[in-house]
């Protein structure tokens, strides 16, 4: 016998930005924004066709952008690309990344914020934003940067697995890396960490801390994205309501030392069954004879309202028969039936 809800559940887009001048714009230089849309672990699968756009503002010239399976478009500001890959895409599927190049011009200066989007027909359409500031002049010293997004969006369930994925990069608007870098996240109670692994990246994890120390060669060149790096992690069973994960890249020779970015969601409950499942002879059965089974599905307190309907369905054992309904008053029975 077995108990399930019915579930509406809409495809849920992820999306992350960041930039290769890690938000140190230089005036006249050429930087590179790159987006990593994902379709998320916690909806269902894409059928219909992605598209991501961002518009840049004035003193930020885009290029042409291009990824694997995207067919991009660049019109005055906007950048428009159409997903030509395979359809429908599984939930918990990441997206190949989308590279836009742009010049940063000579008279930008102060903070610049870039907007993207990835959307689609029938889905729960996605954004982020990278904030930076333009300068006159290259730093003296490696900056660093770093992008944080998850596998469910920021959709999370009790008991769920899902995984943080963090993008370090050396900033174009600093010098090489000569020193390597240090990964650190240290995850929230609700949030159990399992083994974070990526290339050139060597990682270890202690209770709520995980880190991950830089292992590729030396010295990084200015303007690098770094292999990134996938932590896994449970949310506990008993949480719920927003959290909030903060990782850090840091170096000896940056300045400042240390980067960081933030990743927020939520743990909702799901809905929880009870069900008993009993007949009216207490087990004793007989050959040939009749038995009543009652089935009392509930909804339990230790869980959410269920707000699809369920179903119930039943294998009955070989030899059993479920009794047939009589035909209704005024109408025939089917030939072959009494």
């Amino acid at each position: 016998m077995a108990l399930s809800p019915l579930n509406t559940n809409p495809p849920r887009f992820g999306l992350g930005l960041i930039d290769s001048a890690a938000g140190h714009l230089v005036q006249g230089s050429s930087v590179t924004y790159l987006a990593s849309p994902s379709v998320s672990a916690s909806g269902g699968s894409e059928g219909q066709v992605p598209s991501f756009t961002t518009t840049f503002p004035a003193g930020l010239t885009p290029g042409s952008a291009t990824g694997t399976n995207w067919s991009c478009t660049t019109t005055g500001q906007t950048v428009t690309c159409n997903y030509t890959g395979t359809l429908p895409i599984s939930p918990g599927t990441s997206l190949p990344a989308i590279s836009l190049p742009v010049t940063v011009s000579n008279s930008l200066s102060g903070p610049v914020s870039v907007t993207a989007y990835v959307t689609s027909d029938a889905s729960i359409a996605a954004n982020a934003t990278d904030n930076g500031t333009a300068v006159a002049t290259s730093a003296a010293t490696p900056v660093l940067g770093i992008g944080l997004t998850d596998s469910d969006a920021g959709a999370y369930t009790q008991g769920g697995v899902f995984s943080y994925t963090a993008l370090p990069v050396v900033s174009s608007g600093g010098t090489n890396e000569a020193d390597a870098p240090t990964f650190t996240d240290v995850l929230p109670a609700s949030l159990i960490p399992g083994s974070a692994t990526g290339t050139n990246w060597s990682c270890g994890t202690v209770s709520q801390t995980v880190t991950c120390s830089y292992t590729g060669a030396l010295p990084i060149t200015a303007g690098t994205f770094l292999p990134a790096l996938s932590v896994p992690v449970t949310a506990s069973t008993s949480a719920s309501g927003a959290v909030s994960n903060t990782a850090t890249i840091s170096s000896a020779d940056a300045s400042p030392a240390s980067a960081s970015a933030t990743d927020t969601g939520s743990i909702t409950t799901v809905p929880q069954y009870t069900l008993t499942y009993t007949d009216n002879v207490s087990g004793n059965f007989t050959s040939p004879g009749t038995v009543a089974y009652t089935a009392n599905p509930a909804v339990s307190s230790n869980g959410a309202n269920e707000t699809s309907a369920p179903t119930f369905s039943v294998n009955l054992p070989v030899g059993s028969h479920p009794e047939r309904r009589p035909a209704p008053v005024g109408r025939a029975p089917r030939p072959g039936r009494t």
